[in-house]
């Protein structure tokens, strides 16, 4: 029987942590916000949306937590 944490097994414990949560409705990766910025500005590059992104996480405004896609890790974004 797996050993208990807090209400936990520790078998669910392991995987609630190895099983990735998938991309909330709120949550964008920097290719998202790319693609939905392009149609409002066709002029506007990928490495310049990231550039703001970064340095809006690095002020607090979002919050960043990394995902795996297509095997591939990104990050996802979402308001602070």
């Amino acid at each position: 029987m797996a050993k208990k944490i807090g209400k936990m097994s520790g078998l669910q414990f392991a995987l609630s942590q190895i099983l990735e949560e998938p991309q909330q409705a709120d949550e964008f990766s920097a290719e998202d916000a790319f693609l939905e910025a392009r149609q409002k500005d066709p002029k506007i590059t990928l490495p310049s949306v990231r550039n703001k992104i970064i340095r809006m996480e690095r002020d607090g405004l979002l919050t960043k937590r990394q995902i795996r896609r297509n095997g591939t890790i990104i990050n996802l974004y979402s308001k602070a």
